[in-house]
């Protein structure tokens, strides 16, 4: 995934105020939150989804997003593509991320 020079310290800032709202990607297309390990989709109406079930159209392995909505499904919202060596730097200046769980 291409992430602007320009968004960069916007999404690493949202990553450490959201570390809890990091997902990865599975194999399916879905994403699966490191707060609470539900499964969900990226919103329709993101500009990441592909289309109406919320598959991605970004091939990214990790994101950030603010909201989790669950209706007849489970739909992440406000997402950010960020780079997985982000999770990797901010375990080293002492984030609370650990191997992609969130402790505490």
């Amino acid at each position: 995934a291409v992430v602007s020079t320009q968004s960069t310290g916007v999404v690493r800032s949202l990553l450490y105020g959201f570390a809890g709202n990091v997902a990865h990607r599975q194999p399916d297309g879905s994403y699966v939150s490191v707060g609470n390990r539900q499964q969900g989709n990226i919103h329709p109406s993101s500009v990441l989804s592909g289309n109406q079930s919320g598959a991605s159209k970004v091939e990214s392995d990790v994101i950030v997003f603010n909201e989790m909505v669950v209706t007849t499904a489970t739909y992440l919202r406000t997402c950010s593509v960020m780079d997985k060596s982000w999770l990797q730097q901010q375990q080293g200046e002492g984030s609370n991320v650990e191997g992609g769980v969130v402790e505490g």
